[in-house]
């Protein structure tokens, strides 16, 4: 199974040391940096199998986020076919896929 990460790189520091690690983990990554005055902020993360997919979106970041704020999230989990879990993988791979990348 591939893990992949999608992430904007406007905010961050020590990025490219960053990258380099999650490569070496074997992470397919991409940076998505829409244009100027606008960033890539969306926190999901999504997994499949064949019959359970999972969801988790919320607010956290990967930095202080998880760690110092109040942040919130919800989480998800059912079948490929169920209408909010379908729709959360169709937007992620739009993103994935997104010529911006």
């Amino acid at each position: 199974v591939r893990a992949r990460l999608l992430l904007s790189t406007h905010f961050m520091t020590g990025t490219p040391a960053a990258l380099g690690t999650a490569r070496q983990l074997g992470l397919d990554v991409r940076v998505l940096n829409p244009g100027p005055g606008q960033t890539f902020h969306a926190k999901a993360d999504l997994a499949h199998g064949a019959d359970d997919t999972r969801a988790v979106i919320g607010s956290a970041n990967l930095t202080g986020g998880l760690a110092t704020n109040l942040e919130a999230a919800v989480a998800l989990r059912g079948t490929p076919a169920d209408a909010p879990l379908a729709d959360a993988w169709r937007w992620a791979e739009m993103l994935w896929r997104d010529e911006r990348t």
